[in-house]
């Protein structure tokens, strides 16, 4: 596999703290030094953790996506109740956009939700969390949603239970 160039964490207001730590602490490893650059983006350049951690000086949602860089949708509490809200449409729209250009697109636990409401995975095999798959069946009635699986891989996107669930095997 192509090594990216940057690989974009997606995170939203309620970013669990945890999904979005695993593959910032991965990618900054060593290993990757003068490879890859994690860029931190919301559509909102402040945003409070479920968690209650303030995460701030986020980078604005790119114009565009280099054919091999990675994007990491990260998980949020409940982010099923909150889809209606501004910065998930802005996400939402953002990733209906660019996701064809992306060469590898993970959705980690909720965020996978994420990734239905924007139609990227209609046709494909998909998970999520245990308790959130009937509310990817509801989003994505067009995607083979797949249970008792920690994570499926269907033409480049990713989709997880959860970051403890070995989803950096990609």
């Amino acid at each position: 596999m192509i090594k990216p160039r940057n690989i974009y964490l997606l995170t939203l207001p309620r970013v669990h703290l945890l999904d979005l730590a695993a593959p910032a602490q991965i990618f900054a490893h060593e290993a990757f030094f003068d490879e890859v650059t994690v860029r931190y983006i919301a559509p909102e350049s402040s945003i409070q953790s479920h968690q209650g951690l303030q995460l701030a000086e986020l980078s604005a949602l790119p114009e565009t996506i280099a054919p091999n860089d990675w994007l990491l949708i990260i998980g949020s509490g409940q982010l099923y109740q909150h889809l209606n809200e501004p910065a998930s449409q802005l996400a939402i729209q953002w990733l209906q956009k660019i996701s064809q250009n992306c060469k590898l697109i993970a959705g980690i636990c909720s965020g996978t939700l994420l990734a239905a409401q924007a139609g990227i995975l209609d046709g494909k095999r998909c998970t999520t969390h245990h308790n959130l798959i009937p509310h990817l069946r509801t989003l994505a009635p067009k995607a083979n949603v797949q249970e008792d699986c920690i994570f499926v891989e269907d033409d480049g996107i990713w989709t997880s239970a959860g970051i403890t669930t070995r989803t950096l095997w990609f």
